[in-house]
């Protein structure tokens, strides 16, 4: 079976890679996010209407 330090070791490597995945999903949904929400901010449309005499 395995010793005490190797479980450990696996469990410690496990949660790095588990939080570095994590990180890296919610960094990427979180820039996605703020992409569409300044995407989706229209200046206000400013036309000119000509004055006739």
């Amino acid at each position: 079976m395995f010793s005490k330090l190797e479980m450990f070791g696996a469990i410690t490597i496990s949660l790095i890679g588990g939080f570095a995945i994590g990180y890296s999903k919610a960094r990427e949904l979180c820039l996605q996010a703020i992409i569409n929400a300044t995407g989706e901010q229209k200046e206000p449309e400013t036309t000119e209407k000509e004055e006739t005499p």
